[in-house]
């Protein structure tokens, strides 16, 4: 039980010397103590919630592929931060920890339990072009996705058609076992999994830390995670 004095200390991950604002915001507008984490960087005894951010492309060895031709010159790999990431998406895993995942954090923990990426939206048939948006304001939305009715995000969110901001060109292409799908876009891209096999794991593939001061709902999957957090 945690003393009414602290607050649920979330570990946030990032690439070597950035500061993901948004994210760190969004946990403590949760209620949330956000600690930032970069490959190379220290890491603290403990922590009650891990949130894997935005970010690069996860190198396809790491789910049995090799660079796809089609897309070699347009991956964006970072390895030092692949393998930090994988080890805290195991050991949380292990540790029955709660987990949101968010755009390629979605991706790494997919892969980290043991599914496949699709390397480029384009080798699933759909325009890359299609999930990125560009222009307007971040918090701007550009596509819906349908949340699955019985699901721990309908729970959260409201099932059915929820408006999203878009900023991805890679997707979950094989969901891993003991995940759920739990929303997709109207082109049948994969856009949320939710695992079952431990206490709370949230992947979302948009990035609802950029909506929550203009679309509130999407704060309440930061202040749900926090909550988990605060039971760890």
């Amino acid at each position: 039980m945690h003393p009414e004095s602290r607050l649920p200390l979330i570990l946030v991950t990032t690439k070597q010397g950035s500061v993901p604002h948004r994210y760190v915001d969004a946990v403590r507008l949760a209620g949330g103590d956000p600690i930032v984490v970069g490959p190379g960087d220290p890491l603290p005894g403990a922590f009650d919630g891990l949130l894997l951010s935005g970010g690069e492309d996860v190198h396809p060895r790491h789910y049995g592929q090799e660079i796809a031709a089609p897309v070699q010159e347009t991956l964006k790999i970072d390895e030092a931060r692949d393998l930090m990431e994988l080890d805290l998406a195991h050991a949380a895993l292990r540790a029955d920890l709660p987990v949101l995942c968010i755009c390629r954090g979605a991706q790494l923990m997919n892969v980290a339990a043991g599914g496949t990426l699709w390397q480029d939206l384009s080798l699933a048939g759909i325009p890359s072009s299609a999930h990125y948006q560009s222009g307007g304001d971040f918090w701007e939305t550009s596509h819906e996705v349908v949340v699955e009715p019985g699901s721990r995000l309908a729970a959260i969110l409201g099932a059915g058609p929820l408006p999203v901001n878009s900023y991805h060109h890679q997707a979950v292409a094989e969901a891993a076992s003991g995940f759920a799908i739990t929303s997709r876009a109207p082109d049948g891209t994969i856009e949320s999994l939710e695992g079952r096999r431990h206490r709370w794991v949230m992947a979302i593939q948009w990035h609802p830390e950029r909506l929550v001061r203009h679309h509130p709902v999407q704060l309440r999957l930061f202040t749900r995670f926090v909550e988990e957090a605060r039971r760890s």
